[in-house]
């Protein structure tokens, strides 16, 4: 009887052992929308995704849109390179997939009622203390393959407006959204 214990025992361990390690479960969503709307003050910032799954190799369609609601024509906000930030957490493995920013700084015009919007371009990053599996990973992500998971995008916006006398209002709304690849 224990010989038969230790070889099913055995054969459970060699079975366990050659599991496909693409295999892996996402861990349950929290129920974030394809689409969020957050307004601070007379901006609206709204980030959105094309679908909720996508399939290994689709391209990922994310957006973000700023607009001025407030009772000017228009308004003035100063930013770095992009009003917006996408910064995307892998959940199945637990890899950030930051968002770089250039810092000049940009003057834009926002007409009342006329979004601006922007769309994700691929980012990442590693170094050469990475443990392999993420350097494999932002490899991929830096091309725009995403490998198969779940992945939650913390967008988020950073710009300030002056007034007349110079004083500076910051605005940094931000909204949560999720999608799959399969």
């Amino acid at each position: 009887m224990p010989k038969t214990l230790l070889l099913l025992f055995s054969m459970l361990l060699f079975v366990a052992a050659c599991q496909d390690k693409d295999a892996l479960i996402p861990p349950p969503s929290k129920n974030y929308s394809q689409s969020a709307t957050t307004q601070q003050e007379d901006f609206l910032y709204e980030l959105s995704i094309a679908k909720p799954t996508f399939t290994v190799g689709e391209p990922i369609k994310i957006t973000a849109k700023l607009t001025y609601v407030g009772p000017a024509q228009n308004v003035t906000i100063y930013h770095g390179g992009s009003p917006f930030r996408f910064n995307l957490q892998e959940t199945t493995r637990n890899f950030e997939i930051p968002s770089a920013m250039d810092t000049p700084l940009i003057t834009r015009i926002l007409e009342r009622n006329v979004p601006y919007e922007e769309f994700y371009t691929s980012g990442g990053g590693y170094n050469e203390f990475s443990e392999p599996k993420l350097v494999e990973f932002m490899k991929q992500t830096m091309k725009g393959h995403f490998p198969k998971g779940h992945y939650i995008v913390k967008g988020s916006t950073d710009f300030y407006t002056e007034n007349p006398n110079e004083q500076k209002t910051e605005y940094k709304p931000s909204a949560t959204i999720e999608f799959y690849v399969q």
